[in-house]
């Protein structure tokens, strides 16, 4: 048995468990998972949150339980899989300091494999293995939609053939566009009309808004870009059998009404559907 360290670095937490490689359905809901806010982290210092000696790192919060074999991250990241490293142009690399090479520096300081990948395969991947260990079929070929801070959005045309997709690399959305009263381009994204803009706009201006009104509005453009999926083919959209819906955002979707609006099986993965932390669907992934 091997106990791995693995970490989900969200838009708000950083989300960590130490889960055994062998690990079974049934202890699940056992898992201890620790957080941290994100903020202070994205930028040189990252390495430090897998630092024996940093008072906040994860290694450290974890001193007193079972020991650590193997490390694996995931994170918004553009990765280059065939060196398992962060690629060097990647915005958080160029623009916060995050150091590209975050997995050899970890891996030397600690005498540790580490591995590293894109928070949207850790989603996707994470659904696969959870599917696998409750002993529940998926229809391939699947699509992943992560909201949370943002949107992660992945694809799978089988268990082992999983792809991390860059929604935002398209422009053109129209239903979107239409659906959210914004064009979408280079200074306003899919990311930004279904993650942290969205609810910093409800905040800012629709405080009177109740939580069905809020839920109307966030299943309308969520319909809206599955739509635009559609008339573009993305990631082969029209052959899809199942979409899972997945991350905290979620929780202001209509299931029901996604459902009834298109020919895929939709499935809703959040708190009420689990008996366990919804955080620990993308640090399966890394099992």
């Amino acid at each position: 048995m091997q106990n791995k360290l693995c970490i989900d670095i969200g838009g708000t937490n950083i989300k960590a468990a130490v889960i055994k490689t062998n690990i079974l359905s049934t202890e699940l809901n056992k898992i201890n998972i620790m957080k941290i806010k994100t903020l202070g982290w994205m930028n040189k210092s990252l390495p430090e949150i897998s630092s024996k000696d940093h008072w906040a790192s994860f290694i450290h919060k974890n001193r007193n339980n079972p020991e650590i074999h193997s490390i694996s991250i995931d994170g918004p990241f553009g990765m280059d899989k065939r060196n398992n490293e962060i690629v060097s142009e990647d915005h958080y690399v160029k623009t916060h300091g995050v150091p590209y090479n975050l997995r050899e520096i970890i891996a030397k300081k600690l005498g540790l494999n580490v591995s590293i990948m894109n928070d949207a395969d850790a989603w996707i991947k994470g659904i696969i293995k959870y599917y696998k260990l409750t002993n529940k079929n998926i229809d391939f070929p699947i699509i992943s939609l992560c909201l949370g801070t943002g949107l992660a959005f992945a694809g799978a045309s089988n268990e082992k053939d999983v792809q991390s997709i860059d929604i935002n690399k398209y422009n053109n959305f129209d239903n979107l566009s239409k659906a959210a009263g914004q064009p979408i381009n280079e200074g306003y994204r899919v990311h930004d009309i279904l993650g942290y803009k969205f609810f910093n706009w409800i905040k800012n201006d629709c405080l009177h808004w109740d939580y069905l009104r809020i839920r109307k509005e966030y299943t309308k453009r969520l319909i809206a870009l599955l739509q635009d999926l559609g008339e573009k083919n993305i990631y082969n959209y029209k052959n899809i059998k199942t979409i899972f819906l997945s991350g905290g955002s979620s929780d202001f979707l209509s299931i029901r009404t996604i459902q009834n609006q298109t020919s895929k099986k939709i499935v809703g993965l959040r708190e009420d559907s689990l008996d366990f932390d919804l955080n620990l669907i993308p640090l399966l992934g890394h099992i």
